[in-house]
């Protein structure tokens, strides 16, 4: 009774996590179905790369907390080049008892959950009414499902995104109550530690925070936030050690540039495209906040204005930084995905705004309505782009469709090999390039060459 009054309370809540189900579970049931009567527990292959992942996730099982390389014998024991706590993230239900497959699976309806309720939650605390959060959420999901749906990255991500925000939110409520500050700084901290990209936002997004409250005379504010931000430094000491030595590692710039690092001060595309759309949203926010006088006199959009504008400037700072730096690591196609989230979540806020001040937006002159309707329109288009492309549902089903029921025919093999052979081994395959991959997820032993 108590679920049902509560369900009832939150009816939009309830209908948004009930429609994210069904599309989660029509898309593995359409995914996995060629392979029915056949299914050995290898797991579907959501994205190309999945299986990268997943042999991540097994080594932490393993035993090898910082993962080294998954792939190799020899190198199994060493540090990491990049991030590992997001493999930590995903992995925990594999110490629960869960086959790898059904980890994939329960990992899949988890996080792609929690993103939509953390969603959701933002939305409301800016002040949109609760219909229009559960379609916004919704539409959040839809914007990132390609990267919602791989394992890991961003997986495990974007939902520690949602929580810093959520977080940075609520402590602006009430900037001086110690609880909020130290889950503010919980929340920093745990985004330090999960991705190396959103660490380089949040590095330069606080300062910029910082700065503006203390030019706007807000500088108790400003003495909390820094406070918050001590605190996070101090627990994120470990990962700044450990990334040191990750960068003074014999492997790790030779590593980095077999992943994509690049020389250059050139801008990429994504940051072209993604930061346009990025600068028609700040000109929203500021537009609507120099147009309607009544929206002055609103304390929450006075106090998520600032922080929306600063997160933006922020991404575009970090996702172009090689224009400055001369090394391009992929930081503008990582840094596109947080910019997404950030854009149906700011074309959402400010759609519920426009409906709210409707009248006093009808003084406007007619040059400011124009204006500000081709930016909306261009937001909205922005916005549509990322939806049709990332909402990649037919693609995801009709890949794993192909390839299903030819990789169950890998599980007897690789559980032949896992009950004659106790102790890690090297494995040589000829000619079986796709079977390498599965080895280190389905088996303890390693391969010779990937």
């Amino acid at each position: 009774m108590i679920l049902l009054f509560r369900l009832k309370q939150h009816k939009y809540l309830a209908a948004l996590i009930l429609t994210i189900i069904i599309v989660i579970a029509s898309a593995v049931w359409l995914a996995a179905a060629p392979a029915r009567g056949n299914w050995q527990g290898v797991p579907l292959q959501f994205t190309g790369d999945s299986y990268f992942y997943y042999a991540r996730m097994k080594e932490i099982a393993d035993g090898h907390p910082f993962i080294g390389n998954p792939f190799y014998l020899e190198h199994n024991s060493e540090l990491a080049p990049a991030f590992f706590v997001a493999d930590w993230l995903a992995a925990w239900p594999l110490f629960l008892g869960l086959s790898i497959s059904a980890t994939t699976i329960f990992n899949l309806f988890f996080w792609s959950l929690s993103f939509a309720a953390l969603f959701y939650g933002v939305l409301r605390r800016c002040g949109v009414a609760a219909k229009l959060s559960s379609i916004g959420a919704l539409l959040g999901y839809a914007a990132s499902f390609s990267i919602i749906v791989r394992a890991v990255s961003l997986q495990t991500v974007l939902p520690v995104w949602l929580w810093f925000i959520w977080e940075m939110l609520g402590w602006q409520k009430r900037p001086d109550d110690k609880k909020s500050v130290w889950l503010l700084a919980a929340a920093i901290t745990m985004s330090i530690y999960v991705y190396t990209y959103l660490t380089q936002i949040i590095a330069v997004l606080l300062p910029l925070m910082i700065i503006y409250l203390y030019f706007k005379h807000r500088r108790q504010e400003a003495k909390y936030l820094a406070m918050a931000c001590g605190l996070a430094f101090i627990a994120s000491v470990p990962f700044l050690v450990y990334t040191w030595r990750q960068i003074h590692s014999p492997y790790f710039w030779e590593s980095m540039r077999r992943v994509g690092l690049v020389y250059t001060h050139l801008p990429s595309g994504n940051f072209l495209i993604a930061s346009f759309w990025v600068m028609v949203t700040l000109g929203l926010w500021l537009l609507l906040w120099r147009w309607v006088a009544a929206l002055k006199a609103n304390e929450t959009y006075k106090k998520i204005l600032p922080f929306y504008v600063l997160a933006g400037m922020a991404m575009i700072i970090t996702a172009g930084s090689n224009i400055f730096s001369g090394k391009e690591s992929e930081n503008s196609q990582h840094i596109e995905r947080f910019m997404i989230v950030w854009l149906v979540m700011s074309l959402v806020i400010l759609a519920a705004y426009i409906g709210k001040y409707r009248q006093p937006i009808k003084t406007n002159s007619r040059r400011q309505k124009i204006i500000l309707s081709l930016l909306s329109l261009a937001l909205l288009l922005g916005v549509s782009g990322y939806v049709r492309k990332d909402f990649s549902l037919a693609a995801m089903v009709r890949e794993n469709r192909q390839t299903t029921v030819e990789r169950q025919s890998y599980a007897a093999p690789l559980r032949w090999l896992e009950a004659q052979e106790s102790r890690p081994v090297v494995i040589w395959t000829v000619g079986a390039e796709d079977v390498n991959n599965y080895i280190p997820i389905l088996t303890k032993h390693y391969v010779l060459a990937p």
